[in-house]
């Protein structure tokens, strides 16, 4: 359903309808961990240095150490799948099929602010990091 690589290029992420994540070795082939939390199928991932942020349709998001496989964080109060995730600036953005946005302290997992006003599902998710915001201000 959905995967991803670490930030050496080294090791694989799938995310599976099983409700786990799987890490591999992608030079061997090896299964390194399996990653057990969700409740239902895993639909995206984002992997920020050593953390993996997951969304499942068990309606939460995870945060993830992907070296030890531990879940740290989970979002929780979404009504619907977390559809797609991003991260900026300690900030984790979940867009669901309940139609929010919402930001969490990526660190407490508290809900920070809900974007509420899309008609369906919120497939995709681009947040803007502060460092881009003042070059692009600076530029123009």
């Amino acid at each position: 359903m959905c995967m991803g690589v670490d930030f050496n290029g080294r090791t694989l992420f799938t995310g599976s309808s099983d409700a786990t994540v799987r890490s591999w070795d992608l030079i061997k082939g090896d299964e390194l961990h399996v990653f057990k939390g969700h409740q239902s199928g895993v639909v995206c991932m984002l992997i920020v240095g050593k953390i993996m942020y997951t969304g499942s349709s068990d309606h939460t998001g995870r945060g993830w150490v992907t070296e030890f496989g531990d879940c740290t964080r989970v979002y929780k109060g979404h009504e619907h799948s977390v559809t797609c995730l991003k991260y900026s600036d300690g900030l984790v953005f979940t867009g669901c099929g309940d139609r929010i946005v919402r930001a969490f302290d990526a660190k407490s997992g508290l809900l920070k602010r809900r974007f509420v006003g899309h008609d369906e599902c919120v497939a995709c998710v681009q947040v803007r990091t502060l460092l881009e915001a003042v070059w692009l201000q600076k530029r123009w």
